[in-house]
């Protein structure tokens, strides 16, 4: 998950000073960083889903929830 955050903060930070220092076409910067962004938020959501899965199919942790 720390690495997920690091690769999120280096290319927002790169795609930025891309934009700024240099005369790279925005509109790619800005797709590529999008494109990232949004399959590193695919990726954080799915190993939840699989974190949640595993937590509900603990037997302790199914009494525990159906009590609550």
């Amino acid at each position: 998950m720390a690495l997920m955050f690091l690769l999120f903060l280096l290319v927002n930070l790169t795609c930025a000073l891309l934009v700024k220092m240099s005369d790279a076409q925005v509109k790619t910067v800005v797709l590529v960083r999008v494109a990232i962004n949004d399959s590193l938020f695919v990726l954080c959501a799915v190993s939840l889903s699989v974190c949640l899965y595993k937590v509900a199919k603990m037997s302790l942790a199914s009494i525990y929830l159906e009590s609550k």
